[in-house]
């Protein structure tokens, strides 16, 4: 996911994308809970790219 990430948003925001993922994983913990989605790279990747702009929109 991070390699994923870094393609997108280049590898100057390395710090930014890693906390994303890790939110991400978190995030995934606790939904997946009671339901897993279907396709669990694309939820985990849409997600961490998600929390990777609100990260850019919180600075």
């Amino acid at each position: 996911m991070v390699s994923i990430l870094t393609l997108i948003f280049g590898l100057q925001h390395l710090e930014t994308i890693e906390d994303a993922a890790q939110d991400t994983f978190i995030k995934a913990t606790l939904s997946w809970r009671n339901h897993r989605p279907d396709n669990l790279e694309a939820w985990l990747t849409k997600a961490a790219k998600n929390r990777v702009l609100d990260l850019f929109t919180a600075f």
